[in-house]
């Protein structure tokens, strides 16, 4: 008897497992169309693009700003803040 018992958990157990892969599967797809899709088609409506930081000054191709730092060193390291 409690090898019928042992074997029926263990099917129940492989069963419920492929079952919730496919719902965890279902439910990320819903949330995707859900949330991301709306956003995605304004943007692509009102032709905006997210990763657009404005006109750079000229003669920079980049935002970016170079510092002049120490080498990382074991004192550096040892008072990270």
């Amino acid at each position: 008897m409690v090898r019928l018992f042992k074997s029926m958990w263990r099917w129940q157990h492989a069963f419920l497992h492929a079952v919730i892969g496919l719902q965890n599967w279902v439910l990320m797809a819903v949330v995707y169309v859900i949330a991301i899709t709306p956003v995605a088609l304004v943007m692509k409506v009102l032709q905006r693009d997210l990763m657009f930081r404005g006109e750079t000054e000229a003669g920079r191709e980049t935002h970016w700003i170079p510092r002049d730092e120490p080498p990382f060193d074991m004192e550096r390291a040892g008072r990270m803040f």
